[in-house]
């Protein structure tokens, strides 16, 4: 298969039986889950799409996974904001091609796939938005303010599209800023189901998160477990770093380093968390001056699963692995920053 195939020519030329669309769990991925079945509702009506998404917090694809889809008998996959690491699309073009890939992330930059990837992007919905060239819409927005959240100010050539949405609804910024919340609570409690009857309320009407009582719910509880993790005192590991493990049963590891980042924004901000014999760890910073790209690079190394961008990292390693591959990790950033 042709890597200069297009995929909107592909869909309306081949219109296929029946495509995968394999997308991330956030609010950005779940706005592309969105923005990709208003297209194919429209430019392939009798597609059949089979939604799916890997397991919450891992930027890979277990064994009975790939087994699963190879069931499914599928004549393509399309994966967008997953920010998987290349080997995972060479095994899925194993299965079957094309595969097609958006993304935003800079791990995905040079990988050459059909589809687009484009790290100029702060979030994956408005590089799907533009690609399929379709007109700007609060779906297309929410996906890059939940990922950059207040930074998204500082994206000169985007934020006047959040402004354009913000006037059209009548809605303020943290308005938007909590729908994004709101959206996210659903990965965030673990409410796999959740997931699509999210994609389906952007798809009907993203504000109607606010009024939304499955939402709102979630929303009540993460507030009262995210209170609960950041009133723990942070640990300094080193000049630079501050260190927090995470005890809960939510997925709450990305928002509490975000409200930690936000806390303590000169600092490096790591946190674990502790899943059976799985083990997450998450950095993010946001005034330190360092590429976290360099822990990426350390995990990959070690044989573990990793992404991020600049200001952030994630990495899934076994858990008895965790205290080791955490020092070396402090180790490097205190030689780096030094």
């Amino acid at each position: 298969m042709s890597l200069s195939i297009d995929f909107q020519e592909y869909i309306e030329e081949q219109q296929p039986n029946k495509l995968l669309l394999l997308y991330h769990w956030d609010t950005d991925g779940l706005a592309c889950a969105a923005l990709f079945l208003n297209y194919l509702d429209v430019a392939s009506p009798n597609t059949e799409v089979v939604l799916m998404h890997p397991t919450i917090n891992n930027y890979f694809l277990l064994p009975r996974e790939y087994a699963q889809i190879a069931a499914m008998n599928v004549d393509a996959i399309l994966t967008t904001d997953i920010n998987f690491p290349p080997d995972v699309f060479t095994r899925l073009e194993q299965i079957v091609q094309p595969v097609f890939v958006f993304d935003h992330h800079s791990q995905t930059a040079g990988i050459g796939k059909p589809g687009v990837q484009n790290p100029n992007y702060p979030g994956c919905s408005m590089l799907v938005n533009d690609y399929l060239m379709q007109p700007l819409s609060l779906v297309s927005v929410l996906g890059m303010v939940g990922d950059q959240e207040e930074r998204i100010r500082e994206f000169t050539a985007f934020y006047p599209q959040v402004e354009e949405m913000m006037k059209e609804h009548g809605l303020s910024f943290e308005e938007i800023l909590r729908l994004t919340k709101l959206i996210d609570t659903m990965y965030i409690v673990g409410d796999t189901e959740g997931l699509e009857y999210a994609i389906a309320l952007l798809r009907r009407n993203p504000i109607d998160a606010l009024t939304d009582q499955r939402l709102l719910s979630a929303e009540k509880e993460i507030a009262a477990e995210l209170a609960r993790e950041c009133a723990k005192e942070m640990k300094p590991m080193g000049e630079h770093v501050l260190y927090q493990p995470i005890d809960s049963r939510m997925s709450l590891i990305s928002e509490v380093t975000r409200a930690r980042a936000r806390e303590f924004p000169e600092s490096i901000i790591m946190t674990d968390h502790v899943r059976g014999d799985d083990a997450s760890l998450y950095l993010r910073r946001r005034n330190a001056p360092i590429d976290l790209g360099c822990v990426v690079d350390l995990a990959r190394k070690l044989g573990y699963n990793a992404g991020g961008k600049p200001e952030v990292a994630g990495v899934v390693l076994p858990a008895k692995a965790l205290v080791d591959f955490r020092a070396q990790v402090i180790q490097l950033l205190e030689q780096l920053y030094g």
